[in-house]
């Protein structure tokens, strides 16, 4: 008791100091932010570094084009200047050439949108940087969140599997994998009930074989009561059920109503015959329906067993 006293005030403690240096104060966010620092600050990095090496390559780009542009200017000023020495002593010889002036000082604008597109793409690319940092962070929290969650439901455990420094795939590798995990469980649970209704037709069958002997068959069923004959005095009125194995057969001088106790039988006979039929056509179905069942769930446990094996 002592020992976990002293561990939650360490922790109360610790909360509170970094309560006090960060000035947050909901306790998730500052688990959150814990958990995520060294990703975040991994792909900050990243894209920093990756905007920086493009800002480099556009700063040697511009620096490039501006000692162009400086070449160019002082090719021009030198330019103009030999044709004003040249047209002070001759005055009849034009004073500059205008097609080589014009396409110097077109060359001097191009450079300068160029510059200027330049540096509204890194603007674009610096925007951009900072909204695929924001998303990807949210989508990694998101992402433990979920992790922690189902830890907590379905594993029952507690134990985050988020925790320390852990890319987007691995985040979702972890969902995948408790979510198999959870599924294999409820597949299992299904094959226990389903072991239960095959012991149930194991015995339904052993109680067939029984029924489909032709002895008990002898025994059991019975033909319609015949209504006795009326005695003298105070004889009652009696009705006998004769059984299929002591019924006399009737012979050609018997009355009417042995033949018609014999048609009888013979009907109720063939009524149970075909009962009998269709229960046992019927629990033959039910027990290749059971079969076929096991079949397909021991395929499907089969790839699953597969699919893991290669993951």
């Amino acid at each position: 008791m002592n020992k976990e006293m002293k561990k939650s005030f360490l922790i109360e403690d610790a909360f509170q100091r970094i309560r006090s240096q960060t000035a947050i104060t909901d306790v998730q966010e500052i688990v959150h932010k814990f958990l995520t620092r060294e990703q975040t600050y991994a792909q900050l990095l990243q894209a920093v570094s990756e905007q920086e090496r493009k800002l480099d390559g556009l700063r040697k780009n511009t620096e490039e084009k501006k000692e162009f542009i400086a070449k160019l200017q002082i090719e021009h000023n030198a330019l103009v200047k030999g044709v004003v020495q040249m047209a002070q002593p001759v005055s009849k010889k034009p004073a500059t050439n205008p097609k080589q002036g014009d396409s110097t000082e077109t060359e001097i604008i191009t450079l300068g949108n160029d510059i200027e597109f330049l540096e509204k793409e890194l603007e674009q690319l610096n925007d951009r940087r900072k909204k695929i940092h924001l998303v990807s962070d949210q989508v990694g929290g998101w992402a433990n969140r979920v992790v922690g969650k189902l830890n907590s439901q379905l594993l029952m455990n507690g134990a985050l599997k988020s925790g320390g420094k852990h890319s987007l795939v691995s985040l979702f590798d972890q969902i995948t994998d408790i979510v198999t995990d959870s599924l294999q469980d409820i597949i299992s649970n299904q094959n226990s009930s389903q072991h239960m209704e095959d012991m149930n037709m194991t015995i339904a069958k052993d109680f067939l074989k029984d029924v489909e002997n032709e002895e008990f068959f002898a025994k059991n069923f019975r033909v319609r009561p015949v209504s006795g004959v009326t005695g003298s005095g105070n004889e009652e009125r009696q009705s006998e059920h004769i059984s299929r194995k002591d019924l006399p057969v009737a012979s050609g001088g018997a009355g009417a109503a042995g033949g018609e106790a014999a048609d009888d039988e013979d009907k109720f006979n063939k009524m149970m015959n075909l009962e009998m039929e269709e229960q046992r056509k019927k629990i033959k179905t039910q027990r290749q329906d059971q079969e076929r069942k096991k079949v397909q769930e021991q395929e499907k446990k089969d790839k699953a067993a597969a699919k893991k094996a290669k993951l």
